[in-house]
């Protein structure tokens, strides 16, 4: 008589357990269980200090994301959503280009404002704080 393969100790929340038999050493199956947690690994493939708002950031994300699954470092399905999301993010990139485009604008209009105003008021300014002998040492 063979041994029988033991039965993946997963459960669904409704409590009924995986039909799958478990991994040899495992107390789950392959849909179940993860050998290589990829978490760990996905958080090194993003760090804090990547442009992720540069086409040149992101291909680096998505290089090292490729070198991680083409070495086993990472799971297939997790590889996929993350190249799927760096998908998304360049997609993003035009439309993220013109707000900042627009900010800047806007930022450059309101100094420009500021200083035509500054500028068109200039000897109402100074003549404010000018004595009356000042005026006629100005048209002097």
């Amino acid at each position: 008589m063979l041994p029988t393969q033991p039965r993946c100790i997963y459960r669904t929340p409704s409590g009924r357990r995986c039909r799958s038999d478990a991994l040899t050493g495992w107390q789950v199956c392959a849909l179940h269980g993860d050998r290589n947690p990829a978490f760990p690994v996905a958080a090194d493939l993003v760090s804090d200090g990547d442009r992720l708002d540069t086409a040149e950031g992101i291909h680096i994300v998505m290089a090292r994301v490729l070198r991680g699954q083409a070495t086993g470092r990472i799971r297939s399905r997790d590889a996929t959503a993350m190249m799927y999301s760096c998908q998304t993010m360049l997609y993003a990139l035009p439309r993220l280009a013109d707000e900042r485009k627009k900010v800047f604008v806007a930022e450059e209009e309101e100094a420009w404002r500021e200083k035509a105003l500054a500028d068109s008021h200039h000897h109402k300014l100074h003549s404010v704080n000018a004595g009356p002998n000042d005026e006629n040492q100005e048209a002097k």
